[in-house]
């Protein structure tokens, strides 16, 4: 069972507007770090001091929960600051063979039905997690809902090319996404509700093409940010349900990721800006 307080509630006001956050929160479990600590109990003091008053609904991945107190903390934080409704990534202990998931949602709005999936396992260290999605029905008010969705996906681990086994795998695990809203997106929603999907997808939609080699060097946030990846727009394409083409993928693949069904997705971020903004930063601590 996973782990979720989801209530049936009486009745709600009219929410007018939402703030939702999504995060990667870099809390692994004990021992795996990068810096030191990676100072993952700082980071959760900041978060819930600084972070965790701002929003309605926070969806986070790589929360883990195995061998650590530290989601437990969050969720005791989360409670006296009004967010009395999650759902959370099973327990996993050592005999599982793996460790959980590291999704959470949590919410100040009664969340009153909850589902979610484990994706096919993943490859090299992602073996280990067992990622997937999380969906939340969230009762906004008025008897209107919002259907949110939080999930983490297959990693890559250095330069990433689009025929890679590991980006395929990514779009198998975004293709079973759909197949997920495709189950229970016609059960629980309403005609006209929004659909919110959120998570680490772990996919670089920057083109990383310079737009003006001849008088800028380097790369720009915005000015070189406009157009969108081979991979940014298979993701679209998969969890839309259009599919892509095979060829994509390598000279031998067959899977197209077609789906029966289609949903009109928008990249919401993309078109507010007009640009796919830099989502990921890397630290390196100097020693001296």
């Amino acid at each position: 069972m996973t782990t979720a307080n989801v209530q049936t509630p009486s009745s709600t006001s009219v929410v007018p507007h939402l703030r939702i956050l999504t995060q990667n929160m870099f809390m692994r479990p004990p021992l795996i770090k990068n810096n030191k600590s990676d100072w993952k109990d700082l980071r959760l003091d900041h978060f819930i001091e600084h972070i965790l008053p701002k929003y309605d609904i926070i969806c986070l991945q790589e929360m883990f929960e195995y061998a650590s107190s530290r989601r437990a903390r969050l969720f005791a934080a989360a409670e006296k600051l009004g967010y009395k409704y999650y759902v959370a990534s099973e327990r996993r202990f050592l005999w599982h063979m793996a460790i959980d998931g590291g999704l959470v949602i949590l919410s100040k709005l009664p969340i009153v039905h909850m589902e979610t999936i484990t994706y096919q396992r993943g490859m090299g260290p992602d073996w280990l997690a067992q990622k997937g999605v999380l969906y939340a029905k969230v009762d906004v008010g008025g008897g209107s809902h919002t259907h949110v969705f939080t999930t983490h996906t297959q990693a890559s681990y250095g330069e990433v090319v689009v025929t890679q086994p590991d980006v395929k795998r990514r779009l198998a695990q975004l293709y079973e996404f759909h197949g997920f809203m495709e189950q229970v997106l016609p059960k629980y929603r309403a005609k006209g509700e929004p659909v919110i999907l959120t998570g680490d997808f772990n996919v670089d939609s920057r083109n990383h093409q310079l737009s003006d080699p001849e008088h800028v060097s380097y790369e720009r946030e915005v000015e070189d940010g406009i157009t969108t990846s081979e991979e940014g727009m298979a993701m679209m394409a998969v969890l839309s349900g259009h599919g892509i083409d095979p060829k994509v993928l390598g000279p031998d693949n067959r899977d197209t990721f077609k789906s029966k069904v289609v949903f009109d997705l928008h990249d919401t971020l993309k078109e507010r800006l007009g640009y796919h903004p830099v989502t990921f930063g890397n630290t390196v601590v100097d020693e001296h």
